[in-house]
């Protein structure tokens, strides 16, 4: 069965085993038209495996893949990686050395019995569209990495895929080099509407590409949501840490009161009492669920606070007095590692000049102080 067009791709219960260990477990996903949607998380997560299971290149345990409600994969029955429409650019670029750019992006359109004045204007519009026009007749060998890459992304789209699926690809570029080829996926996904899923363990890639993440730990989906919805406001306490909150305190929940939409929480963390004010929406509701048991039960409970959340100086509630220990100098803002009168240590970000040594007063407003059970805690 050949692909025409892809307006759906349901994932439903899918299991993948390898021996004894569970790859990927009950991974239940939808992805629309035109989405650009990335797996995010760890290394052995699960996420490549999750896109090779996609793709055809490994065979699934258990579950259903879907497109447009037509199932290409059950375990059982599974239509051959050629025949689902996709298109894969790999980690590690695999490009044929010996072959020119151009034979390169024309070598899968070769190989579909393709006319070759068709061949030579797709390859040229392609190539145009990564900005490779005169690379023609260069080796791999002769360009550099974010070239190659380019290459790679331009032999699968010229294709014309109807998923376009990205495992890793800017891994190994340097820095600058990822900032500019993240534009250009950005840019190019934007220009093609394709229906793409990416896999990176770069939270920022995540939150700058996609319309949506999904967030995996140990072959299972912790939350999938916006951009926004993941850094603003992570499901629990793996993801909070995995999106770049640190200060993960341990405490007690001291109490907890509805006030209309808003929902008060008085933790008690090391002596020092803190507020959260937080609004559990439909997508929270089971967190709002899980800290009232948590307080019932009188069980121990996790914050997770962002560096760039504190403020210096004094606030009506939430003060803390820390003594700055390191400070990091990055440009616009130093990073400040120190010790509160509580013990915890604290990690912030600020524009102010801070030396170390400095004792300091710092205060959290109330809204940028999230609470989560212990249960599953990385750091405690």
């Amino acid at each position: 069965m050949t692909m025409r067009e892809l307006k759906q791709l349901t994932i439903k219960n899918l299991i993948k085993r390898f021996s004894e260990k569970e790859a990927l477990n009950n991974f239940n996903l939808t992805v629309e038209k035109g989405e650009f949607v990335t797996f995010l998380g760890p290394s052995g997560c699960g996420k490549s495996t999750a896109l090779n299971c996609i793709a055809g290149l490994l065979p699934i345990t258990s579950g259903e893949i879907c497109v447009n409600e037509e199932c290409i994969d059950n375990g059982i029955i599974s239509t051959p990686p050629e025949k689902r429409g996709f298109g894969m650019v790999f980690q590690n670029y695999a490009l044929f050395p010996h072959l020119t750019v151009f034979k390169n992006v024309a070598f899968g359109l070769e190989l579909k019995k393709t006319p070759k004045n068709e061949i030579q204007e797709k390859v040229n519009n392609v190539l145009k569209m990564v900005h490779l026009e005169g690379y023609e007749n260069k080796f791999p060998s002769q360009m550099s990495g974010g070239e190659q890459q380019r290459v790679a992304i331009a032999r699968c789209i010229v294709l014309e895929p109807t998923l376009l699926m990205l495992d890793e690809p800017l891994s190994n570029l340097d820095a600058k080099l990822r900032n500019d080829m993240r534009y250009e996926l950005k840019t190019l996904h934007e220009r093609l509407q394709v229906t793409s899923i990416y896999v990176t363990h770069d939270q920022q890639e995540a939150l700058a590409l996609s319309d949506r993440i999904v967030v995996m730990k140990k072959g299972h989906i912790q939350q999938v949501g916006t951009p926004e919805e993941i850094y603003s406001h992570p499901a629990n306490l793996f993801v909070a840490d995995f999106m770049g909150f640190r200060n993960i305190w341990e405490g007690k929940i001291e109490e907890f009161t509805e006030n209309g939409a808003e929902t008060k929480i008085v933790v008690n963390i090391g002596g020092s009492k803190l507020t959260s004010h937080t609004r559990f929406n439909g997508n929270s509701r089971s967190l709002k669920s899980a800290l009232e048991e948590t307080f019932k039960s009188k069980q121990a409970i996790c914050t997770a606070i962002r560096p760039e959340d504190f403020l210096i100086g004094k606030g009506a509630i939430n003060n803390l007095k820390c003594r700055a220990d390191i400070v990091e100098y990055l440009g616009q803002i130093s990073h400040v590692t120190g010790v509160l009168d509580n013990n915890n240590q604290a990690d912030f970000r600020t524009s102010e000049k801070i030396t170390s040594g400095v004792n300091l007063d710092l205060f959290i407003p109330p809204e940028k102080l999230l609470i989560f059970p212990k249960e599953g805690n990385p750091h405690v």
